[in-house]
C-alpha cells in the first residue's frame, strides 16, 4: 500500500470506529515508514 492508501484507511477506519483495522493500519503504517527509514516518524 502507498502513504495515501495508508493514511485514508486510517481515517475510514476512525470514523467507522473499527478499532481493530485501525490498529492493524497504524501499525502498516509505522513498519512502511521504518523501511523508508523515516525514523522520526516512527519514533514519537
Amino acid at each position: 500500500m502507498t502513504t495515501a492508501e495508508l493514511i485514508k484507511q486510517l481515517f475510514l477506519s476512525f470514523n467507522d470506529k473499527d478499532s481493530e483495522t485501525f490498529i492493524k493500519t497504524a501499525r502498516d503504517y509505522i513498519e512502511h515508514e521504518k523501511r523508508k527509514k523515516h525514523n522520526r516518524v516512527v519514533s514519537r
